[in-house]
């Protein structure tokens, strides 16, 4: 099993969105089998929750840190929800969640801390939950 392989999210999520709307009868990825008929719907379905998830449990994990976290160390953490993928996949990981944190980044709910390496990530004083 692989984890989907977008770097941005709210482009996958959109992306979705459009071929929903089309009337496909194959869906053809790289990386998934050939899917057919209500399989397609599913696929759609399952990526969307997929996407979601991801960062709804990633936003959640940085909350409840004590510590800023490597993007490594988010992967380990998150495999378990998010998977689990075996060790030749998790790091495929690595593709959606650095795309989740760049976007939280740019919108101002994650900081990147970039003053030792390796680069680490917590959640914005701000964006805590209350």
């Amino acid at each position: 099993m692989l984890p989907p392989s977008y770097i941005l999210p709210s482009a996958y999520l959109a992306t979705i969105q459009m071929l929903e709307n089309l009337p496909l009868k194959f869906l053809l990825t790289s990386h998934y089998r050939a899917l057919q008929g209500n399989d397609i719907k599913v696929f759609f379905q399952q990526s969307r929750e997929f996407c979601l998830s991801a960062e709804q449990l990633l936003v959640d994990l940085l909350a409840h840190s004590g510590t800023p976290l490597t993007l490594k160390e988010i992967i380990a953490a998150l495999n378990p929800q998010l998977g689990p993928f075996h060790s030749q996949r998790v790091l495929d990981l690595a593709y959606p969640l650095e795309g989740h944190i760049g976007e939280l980044v740019r919108a101002g709910r994650i900081e990147e801390l970039r003053s030792a390496p390796p680069v680490s990530y917590r959640l914005r004083a701000d964006a805590r939950p209350k």
